[in-house]
Parts: C-alpha cells; structure tokens; sequence
C-alpha cells in the first residue's frame, strides 16, 4: 500500500496555485490512500470547502485529521470542543473525506486510526537557549481587535530554567534581547478553548486513540498511526539558542500521544505534521514521518519556489495574521510554493513495512 501525506498547508497562505500543485501532485502520485494530517487552513469553512473540494478526483480512500489552526475559532467564546467533534467532520465528509478521529477505518488489510493530539508540555526546553536568560511569563487576553499581554503575579524577570507548567500554560512570553523588549503569544491561547487544561485534553485525546486503534485492531493485520501533534521528541529538533523557538517547543506535542501510539498493536507507520520540518525516522519497530509541507527554510526554495505575490487569497489571508505578538519561527510566512513533480509525499510500500515483532518481511 502507498500512502501520500501532507500537512500544515495552511490554506491559502502560500497561495491557490500552490495548493493546486499539491492537490494534483497527490492525487497524481499513485498513491492507494491520501492522508491530510492537520493545519488545513484557518478561518472561514469556505476556505476548507475551496481546498478539499481539489481532491474530488482521486478515487482512494481520503483521511483528515484536524490540526491546531483548524480548531480556531474567531470569536469571543470559541467552542473548540464543538468544532472537532462535528463541525470539521461535517466539512470533510461534504468533501468526500473520511473524519479519522473517533472514526478508525479499515483500507484492505491496513488499519488506520487517528487524533488531532495535544500538547501537555513535556517538550519543553529545559536548558535556557541563552545564557543566564531571564524572561517574563505573560498571560494574553483579546479586547476588540487587539491582544494585551496581562502579568502573572510573583512571575517577573525569572530564569528560563524556572518556567513552569503555569507559565507555559499562559502562553505568552517577554524577554530582552540586546536591550530590546520582545515578546511572543502561541495563538492557541486566544482562538482555542477546550474549556480544560492542555495536559487533560492532551490525556483524554490519547486515552481516545488507544479505543479507536483497540476497535479496528482485530480487523486488520497492522496499522497506521496518525496525529497533528508530534508524538515523539526525536521527531524535533536539537535544543534551540533561538528563544521564541526554544519557547515554542513546549506546544509542539505530548509523550502521553506517543505512549498511545506505542500501545497499538501491530503499528507500522506514525504520520504526523505541525512541526514544519519533515523528518522520517525509525522508533522503534515502527516508522515516524512527520509529513509537513510547510517549511521555514529559504533553503528549500528549489522544493519549494516562490509563490505569486500577487495571489488574492494570500495577500488575503496574510491581512488577517496580525494579532500574534512576534510570530515564531514554526508558525512564519515562507511565501513559498511547492513544485508539483516534488510534492512532499510519505510513501510506504508493503514490502518496506517492518513486521510487528520488528523482523523484515514482505507485506
């Protein structure tokens, strides 16, 4: 079986004819199934409608897993519960995609089951990415149009190896760097609300994968994983000395999805996005890809060519970004564009899958 996976695409920052030559480029690729493995876009539903709808002739199987930025909702009191439970199915299935989470789905003999994940901070940079640096835990919080940074008391100007799970749970950061005030918000922190703290939803959302891979577990002979969230740490780069990414670290995922995902029984293949850094790498007796086709890296410009400066949607989309306070290197504008014959693609081929106990054989 092949598999083509993308994530954080992120529609339609780099523009419609870059999603048009990554839409093509998959449903091109041969592939059996197609995975979308969050980050699809943000905003009005209209905008997912407009991408997925690029699917519609791939004849495969088409699986969606919801990422952070399409659980963003722009109002006063967002109902993130809400929009993954049923408004996002109701998007993907109106498209032709199959909703993975709460939704474990058998394609032959292979088995997929999938969650959107959390983070819970186990991530976290423990070594300050600068000497002795010091920083000011902040808590956000939306007046009209604008986000102020509110203080938290007794948390002012403590050393970065002091930070606690309270402070990453605000979500929001100052520091100085050559004398000059910085700061920074995870935007999760105002177009997201689970109405319970990111380490319970993080546990009730692995808690949830390890039923959906035990229901279709019988069914199939191994499955395949998926998450938004980055499940394992080896998926993520070494310590950072760059402090916003240092920061942002702590909400890149969860050892608890990882522990899940460990828990499934034959597990061959863990897709996942939300870092944008594509990485694939061995753990264990199974395969990791993280399947990000954003990037942050003007290096991959013959990946990914410049996009039109020009494209309405983009300059659109890039209108409605400023409320982040300083935008981190994960979450940047790359204006750049895919090369459809080079589309980012996770494929795996029976005969490359190990086996369960992790001895080589054809599939």
């Amino acid at each position: 079986m092949e598999i083509c996976a993308a994530a954080d695409i992120h529609y339609p920052r780099f523009g419609h004819k870059w999603a048009v030559a990554l839409a093509d480029g998959m449903c091109d690729s041969g592939a059996d199934v197609i995975v979308l493995a969050g980050d699809i876009s943000a905003g009005p539903d209209s905008r997912y409608h407009r991408f997925l709808e690029l699917f519609a002739g791939f004849s495969g199987p088409k699986l969606f897993i919801p990422g952070n930025h399409d659980l963003w909702s722009d109002v006063d009191s967002p109902s993130t519960s809400s929009r993954y439970e049923a408004s996002l199915q109701r998007i993907a299935e109106d498209n032709g995609f199959h909703y993975l989470p709460h939704n474990p789905i058998a394609v032959a003999d292979v088995g997929f089951a999938g969650t959107v994940g959390w983070c819970d901070y186990s991530f976290r940079q423990l070594t300050p990415p600068v000497p002795d640096l010091r920083v000011t835990p902040m808590l956000p919080a939306r007046e009209d149009l604008t986000t102020k940074l509110l203080p938290i008391d007794g948390r002012d100007n403590v050393p970065w190896e002091e930070l606690t799970t309270e402070d990453y749970a605000a979500q929001a950061l100052v520091w100085t760097t050559d004398g000059h005030r910085e700061n920074l918000i995870w935007n999760d922190a105002i177009y997201v609300d689970w109405h319970a703290p990111d380490e319970v939803v993080a546990q009730e959302l692995a808690a949830e994968l390890r039923e959906d891979a035990r229901r279709i577990a019988d069914e199939v002979r191994i499955l395949v994983g998926v998450s938004h969230f980055v499940p394992f740490e080896e998926i993520l780069d070494e310590p950072s000395d760059d402090v916003a990414y240092a920061y942002c670290r702590a909400y890149m995922g969860s050892s608890l999805l990882g522990d899940a995902f460990l828990s499934m029984p034959n597990l061959a293949l863990v897709l996942c996005g939300h870092h944008h850094r594509r990485k694939v790498l061995q753990h264990g007796n199974m395969i990791v890809a993280n399947c990000s086709v954003a990037t942050t890296s003007a290096r991959s410009s013959s990946l990914f060519p410049r996009t039109d400066p020009n494209d309405p949607e983009a300059a659109r989309d890039r209108r409605v970004q400023p409320r982040r306070a300083r935008p981190h290197p994960h979450l940047r504008e790359a204006h750049q564009i895919a090369d459809r014959r080079r589309t980012a693609r996770a494929t795996v081929r029976r005969d490359e899958l190990p086996s369960p106990d992790g001895a080589p054989g054809r599939r």
